[in-house]
Order: C-alpha cells, then sequence, then structure tokens
C-alpha cells in the first residue's frame, strides 16, 4: 500500500494499481504487464516484480505510468527485502544478497551456496532478522545463517529435522511461523518458532492444519490468517 493506492498482483500476468481512497469502491489507476509475475514487494518509489527467471524493478513514481528501470536474473524461488539489500532464494545455489540501493545498477554482495551440503535439496523460502538469515528448503527443515559479513556468512544451525517440505515461513517479532508438510510426504502443519536466541531456536507449537500447504500466511495482532488451497483459516 502506497498512501491511498494499493498494488495488486494479478499471477502470471500483471500487477495492477489501485487507488483504495474508497476502500468500498477501488478504481483502477494503472496496469503494468510482466510475464509470469508472481510476486511483489514495493519499496519507495520503486515496485520490484518477482518471475520466474529473476525479478524487474519498475518506477511507479508516477502510478499511471510505471516505468521498468532494471532487472535481475536468477533461478529466483523467494526474495525478502531488508534496508538496502534484497536476500533471494535461489535453490540449489542457497541464497544470495544483492545491492539495490541503485536499482538501476543492482550488485551481487554476498552467497551463501548450499551445494556443498548434502541434506539440503533446494532453498525456496528466505526472511531476514537484524543480521540472521532464516532459509527454508525444499527437503530437510530450516537453515539459520549469519549474514553480518556478506563476504563470510556463517552457518549457525539447523532446526525443524523432520520438515520435508517448506512452504512458507512469516517472522512476527521474535516468532517465526513455518508451514511445511511432514517427512514422507505426510500431513500438513504449522510450526511456531521461538527464534529470540537465532543460534537455538526452540519450538513453541505445531499445528495441524486442515487442508493443503499453506499458499500465504500473516500475522495482525494475535491473529493468524492463513491461505491454504481453496481454503481461508483464521487462528487466535
Amino acid at each position: 500500500v502506497l498512501g491511498v493506492f494499493g498494488c495488486v498482483g494479478l499471477h502470471y500476468d500483471y500487477l495492477e494499481i489501485l487507488d483504495i481512497s474508497n476502500l468500498a469502491a477501488p478504481t483502477k489507476v494503472s496496469q503494468y504487464y510482466c510475464n509470469t509475475f508472481n510476486d511483489v514487494i514495493i519499496k519507495d518509489s520503486y515496485a520490484y516484480l518477482r518471475h520466474s527467471y529473476g525479478f524487474i524493478v519498475a518506477d511507479i513514481s508516477d502510478l499511471a505510468n510505471p516505468v521498468e528501470i532494471g532487472s535481475y536474473e536468477a533461478d529466483l524461488e523467494d526474495f525478502y527485502l531488508n534496508g538496502s539489500y534484497m536476500f533471494i532464494a535461489v535453490g540449489n545455489a542457497g541464497v544470495d544478497i544483492l545491492d539495490i540501493s541503485d536499482p538501476a545498477n543492482i550488485i551481487v554482495v554476498g552467497n551463501y551456496d548450499t551445494d556443498n551440503i548434502g541434506w539440503l535439496n533446494g532453498c525456496t523460502q528466505v526472511i531476514v532478522q537484524g543480521s540472521y538469515v532464516y532459509a527454508g528448503f525444499l527437503q530437510n527443515g530450516l537453515e539459520i545463517i549469519d549474514f553480518s559479513d556478506f563476504n563470510n556468512p556463517v552457518y549457525e544451525g539447523r532446526c525443524c529435522f523432520n520438515l520435508y517440505m517448506v512452504y512458507e515461513i512469516f517472522l512476527f517479532g521474535s516468532e517465526l511461523f513455518v508451514s511445511y508438510r511432514e517427512e514422507g510426504g505426510g500431513d500438513f502443519h504449522l510450526k511456531i518458532l521461538d527464534v529470540s536466541n537465532p543460534a537455538s531456536a526452540t519450538t513453541k507449537m505445531n499445528l495441524p492444519i486442515d487442508g493443503l500447504e499453506v499458499r500465504a500466511l500473516f500475522m495482525r495482532h494475535s491473529t493468524l490468517y492463513l491461505y491454504t488451497d481453496g481454503k481461508f483459516q483464521i487462528y487466535d
């Protein structure tokens, strides 16, 4: 949301910018095409649009006329913006850190390559808290990486060994919410971790999910919102 304007992603095709000054009757301001578009992050007057092969940067200072000013190509599974740095999950290549202080000239400033760790199989989710990165993998759990020195990232540990597939992760204060499927293709769950000590995360709760994998999750105040395939669920 940008003031009284909202950005809505239309899967695989477009980003729409809406005037939501009247919530009962939003109106379309503009529409921006992005092939295989599936996520967006807004920072200042720039929109970072993730697609199957990386992301593009659009200048949206003129909301009626978004203009592409930069792009980055990668096998991109997820991205997370932290200040002037973009942390991206790049499958078997691990996690890349990008300096986006100049959106038209994006620079790689760090990488944590997981190819050398045999029990990992594809980084699909990434989220940042301070200097720590929590990286979710297609198989075998969640890894914690200290990126205080971009040139020398340090493996801090691994938790949730029984996670077979990590679908979504969401950070709320010192609690990390992880949606996953049990090892061996079992049931779907939501695990809540206490990460007040990032190097030693502990489980606070493990909640069975009624439905398929969690496609999106969000926490506001003490209410948890989950969207699974075809179902919207709310938990207190």
